[in-house]
This record gives structure tokens, C-alpha cells and sequence, in this order.
């Protein structure tokens, strides 16, 4: 969850595109179910590429099939770069 509230602190035009959670106060994200929710399902992701890495035809097929639903919901290549910068920022002691 530290990293999409850290992203949309950073980044607030990248919040405006996730819509359950666009208009949001950042005490509102911290304490959102729905954001959890989808940072879990972020990291399961993230585990089942990571699980297939020595199968990169099944990682491919798994981040093409990703990148085809963000699309549907209007993300831009350019959050792409935000996003990734975000997944290196320290998590909070």
C-alpha cells in the first residue's frame, strides 16, 4: 500500500486515472480497502512473473495480457516510468 500512496503523492496526476480512488485525500488512500485490495493483487501478480522467470514465453504472455486491461483503462506508457520508480522507493521502517 506504501507504494501507490507514495505514487500518488508524487505523481497525483497518475491518481486521477485510477478512478475509485481519484479525489482521494492521501489519510483517505491510507486507510482505503479498495487500495489495499489492489495492492495485493499488484504483488500476486508480481509473484506469479517473478514464479515463471527461467519461462519467459508464460511472463510475456502474463504482462502483455496486463498491459492490454491497463490500456482498456486509459493508462498512458509515460505512468509506466513513474510506476517504476515508485516500486524502488524504500518501504517505511
Amino acid at each position: 500500500m506504501h507504494y501507490s500512496c507514495s505514487l500518488f503523492e508524487t505523481h497525483p496526476d497518475v491518481q486521477d486515472v485510477f478512478m475509485p480512488f481519484k479525489g482521494m485525500s492521501p489519510d483517505e488512500l491510507r486507510h482505503s480497502k479498495e487500495l489495499r485490495a489492489h495492492g495485493l493483487r499488484v504483488m500476486g501478480f508480481v509473484q506469479k512473473v517473478v514464479a515463471r522467470f527461467e519461462e519467459p514465453d508464460k511472463s510475456e504472455v502474463l504482462l502483455k495480457e496486463l498491459g492490454k486491461n491497463h490500456v482498456m483503462y486509459g493508462a498512458k506508457m509515460d505512468y509506466v516510468d513513474v510506476s517504476t520508480t515508485a516500486h524502488s522507493l524504500p518501504l517505511p521502517a
